[in-house]
């Protein structure tokens, strides 16, 4: 059975770090301090998102993922296009035709 083998202590040179030595991060640390705050900085915790991530929707899992989403499912989500009123795209009168795009024809 061979020996595990353990990792070596590190090795204190009984110096200041350079961090330790840094007035920066010295007086970052101070800033955070409860006593000169009179309160706990990270007490309040963070605020939520307004909307959640994609982790509550549909696809997420690999399970999900190879099988489609259902139209009924895919719908609800669709938002409709809007456009601040000057610039709401211009309807075309029924007088105009739509002429043949040289591009669009399939020359195969």
């Amino acid at each position: 059975m061979a020996a595990s083998a353990t990792p070596d202590p590190p090795q204190d040179t009984g110096d200041p770090d350079q961090v330790e030595r840094d007035p920066a991060a010295i007086s970052a640390a101070e800033q955070l301090d409860e006593d000169v705050l009179a309160t706990d900085p990270l007490e309040e915790g963070m605020d939520p998102p307004e909307q959640w991530a994609e982790a509550d929707r549909f696809g997420v899992t690999p399970n999900e993922q190879r099988s489609a989403a259902t139209l009924d499912r895919r719908l609800p989500q669709e938002e409709p296009e809007t456009w601040p009123d000057d610039q709401r795209p211009v309807e075309i009168p029924d007088e105009y035709e739509r002429t043949e795009d040289p591009l669009d024809r399939d020359e195969n």
